[in-house]
């Protein structure tokens, strides 16, 4: 969000304005604390500093008051909480006068956020002391008083939050398919069912099932890099190590997957994922490596794979098949010109005919 933007906002759970920078390290860490557990439902919290609350008049700051960097304000954070927002602190100019935004970014596994580690404790005109382990939250445009804690029902509405309970069931599944380490499957040769060891994702399923494969070893199921680009998504690299090397595996190949996945017994989604199981150069050893199905028409960037929900199974299946390996490092082997923008792909190599690589 700009600061245009911003400025034309009031006060609420996810924004506040202060007329010059904190005085006192106790404010400053009761604010984020206050903003990083409100229940609001923007991803990003500010603090606009240098703009009066009523009326937005811009006042400015002056520069001796610059002390402070998202750096400095992370390290503060850290000597009394084990884990803490993200905290960006951005310098703007607006009317030719110096402005801070501090923008605050919490993560909803990590609700709600407290000083864990020790009390705070400041001694100014009186002893101010936000306590260890204690919630404080923001409700509109109003923090917790420091001595004493968030409401039951704003304590209740966060663990709700952080359990992803608030979640659709869509949402609740692509919250909870990105944290690998809570996902196991017990073996099936037949068929991989993933289930979700939290108690309150217990009901959630991911079965994944082998329907076809195809061999590198055989000119007859893919005969040109087009087949194998449009099947793997890989660069050239591993088909010009397959087409000239005269050692190949016939366990090689690629796998399609169709993945289900269940909340209880009801089905919610539905999507193929593709496994690479590559024996040679680049990766010595057998290794069984899973991208999403990504077709002819492809717009993906390396963020929009990372985030999809389809690409955090093929990191679950990787886990499976693979005890040393990480799927990422297929990353690093995928046609991004191609993943990019394929009808633009195919327009400028629509002249080069792929070769059909010989048997070995």
């Amino acid at each position: 969000m700009n600061i245009t933007d911003l400025l034309s906002q009031e006060e609420n759970d996810w924004l506040d304005f202060k007329q010059s920078w904190y005085h006192s390290n106790f404010d400053l860490i009761k604010d984020i604390l206050c903003m990083s557990n409100s229940l609001s439902d923007k991803k990003e919290r500010y603090i606009v500093i240098g703009v009066t609350d009523k009326d937005h008049k811009i006042i400015g700051i002056s520069d001796g008051a610059g002390k402070w960097t998202s750096e400095n304000i992370t390290q503060l954070l850290l000597a009394y909480m084990t884990v803490i927002p993200e905290i960006v602190l951005i310098h703007v100019k607006v009317e030719g006068k110096k402005i801070d935004v501090l923008k605050i970014i919490p993560k909803r596994q990590d609700l709600p956020y407290v000083l864990d580690r020790k009390r705070y404790e400041e001694k100014i005109y009186n002893t101010q002391i936000l306590f260890q382990n204690v919630v404080y939250a923001r409700n509109n445009s109003r923090n917790t008083p420091s001595d004493r804690g968030a409401d039951k029902i704003i304590l209740e509405q966060l663990i709700c939050r952080k359990k992803g309970l608030d979640l659709s069931p869509i949402e609740r599944f692509n919250y909870y398919v990105r944290d690998i380490d809570s996902w196991v499957c017990p073996k099936n040769d037949e068929e991989s069912i993933l289930y979700c060891n939290k108690a309150e994702a217990a009901d959630l399923q991911i079965f994944v099932k082998e329907n076809r494969s195809f061999s590198l070893c055989s000119g007859e199921d893919i005969r040109t890099y087009n087949d194998f680009l449009t099947i793997s998504g890989l660069n050239d690299t591993v088909w010009n190590w397959k087409k000239y090397t005269t050692s190949c595996s016939i366990e090689e190949g690629f796998s399609f997957y169709s993945v289900t996945v269940k909340l209880q017994s009801t089905t919610i989604k539905r999507f193929n994922i593709v496994g690479l199981d590559l024996k040679h150069e680049p990766f010595p050893g057998f290794n069984s490596f899973f991208v999403p199905e990504f077709g002819w028409d492809c717009h993906y960037s390396k963020g929009d794979i990372i985030n999809l929900p389809e690409y955090q199974v093929c990191r679950l299946m990787c886990k499976v098949h693979n005890e040393n390996r990480e799927n990422d490092e297929i990353l690093d082997y995928l046609n991004w010109e191609y993943l990019g923008d394929s009808s633009a792909f195919w327009d400028k190599y629509s002249y080069r005919r792929m070769e059909v690589r010989k048997n070995s």
